[in-house]
């Protein structure tokens, strides 16, 4: 996530906010999950609501904190990922896994308080 990542990062909020689903999406896809439909949903407002905070302390344009954000909503799934019990299983099945509610529930208690996101 270097200074190239953070030049490119949209300063405008919903573009901010589709890059951070970007990239949350793809962490988890890269450790081989998926996001179920209600996990899905609440990351999209975890970051829809860290965006906000972002936009009305007038952080949009400060890339020191929007990159610290990019790295923060990796780290969130990263902890989704290591604390969902499926990563616990001793011959876990073939291809894509789901993170559900209970994984962000979880991920949520270990990850806040992280400005801006909670």
């Amino acid at each position: 996530m270097g200074a190239t990542q953070s030049q490119q990062t949209p300063k405008d909020p919903q573009r901010l906010a589709n890059y951070l689903w970007t990239v949350a999406d793809a962490t988890a896809r890269a450790h081989g999950f998926e996001f179920s439909q209600g996990s899905e949903q609440h990351m999209r407002t975890l970051i829809a609501n860290g965006v906000a905070v972002l936009a009305k302390n007038g952080y949009l344009n400060d890339h020191e904190r929007v990159a610290k954000s990019v790295q923060d909503a990796v780290r969130y799934v990263e902890i989704m990922v290591q604390s969902s019990p499926k990563l616990k299983l001793a011959a876990p099945a073939a291809g894509t896994q789901l993170l559900h509610e209970d994984d962000f529930v979880g991920a949520q208690a270990r990850f806040c308080p992280c400005f801006p996101f909670c």
